[in-house]
């Protein structure tokens, strides 16, 4: 409680059972178009970078750098498809 989720998130076959569990839990989901890339921000101090096929992961803990990121996210969440349960 208190907590503002939001995700952006591949939505194909591989992962739409997985995306639909998660939507029980939050409603804020929107799809983006990516492959092998996973970017996590956390309280405004951490970006985590996850090269998913790659198994490789960077952990930046700089303010600046993850306010900026925040920034781009948000601009980009806004600008993204809703996920309404189908894959398209």
């Amino acid at each position: 409680k208190g907590v503002d989720v939001k995700v952006l998130t591949r939505y194909n076959e591989e992962n739409k059972e997985n995306v639909d569990k998660w939507m029980q839990l939050h409603k804020n989901i929107r799809k983006l178009d990516v492959e092998n890339l996973a970017i996590s921000i956390s309280d405004d101090e951490y970006v985590m970078i996850g090269f998913i096929k790659r198994n490789m992961n960077l952990l930046i803990r700089n303010k600046e750098f993850a306010e900026l990121m925040k920034t781009m996210f948000l601009k980009t969440y806004e600008n993204t498809e809703k996920i309404n349960g189908n894959v398209q």
